[in-house]
């Protein structure tokens, strides 16, 4: 009976480091935009799954005069109680400036984005270097 308990409590605890969701990484801007922003607009840093909602998973709000940031997303981000960054495999952590200050993308808003990556990476790097289109 011992042995089984001892068993289950590793099994879950297994179960519960793999679903944790700790994304890290670092926002930089391209310079030859360093122009194309006030210091005081908007940057949003995301997470949006790759296989489900188009919304925001986990999100973060700075300054345009922040950057370079260093960023973390995890559950304590989320958009939504009911979705959780921890119950996707793989997300795409994009930032952008919001020259309006809005949430939704406008034309010509800053963007950068990284790679596909799993939601436990670390040292992801992401280069603000394009208009939105």
């Amino acid at each position: 009976m011992f042995r089984s308990f001892s068993f289950a409590v590793l099994t879950l605890a297994a179960v519960t480091s793999v679903a944790a969701a700790d994304i890290q990484g670092k926002v930089t801007l391209d310079p030859k935009l360093a122009e194309s922003a006030a210091p005081d607009d908007t940057v949003y840093i995301f997470a949006r799954a790759i296989d489900g909602p188009r919304m925001p998973l986990a999100m973060i709000k700075a300054k345009f005069s922040d950057l370079p940031l260093d960023f973390t997303l995890d559950n304590s981000t989320t958009t939504t109680p009911n979705i959780r960054l921890s119950d996707f495999g793989q997300v795409r952590v994009i930032a952008r400036v919001a020259r309006s200050g809005g949430d939704i993308t406008e034309h010509a808003d800053l963007e950068g984005e990284s790679n596909v990556i799993n939601g436990d990476a670390r040292g992801v790097s992401i280069i603000i270097d394009s208009l939105s289109q």
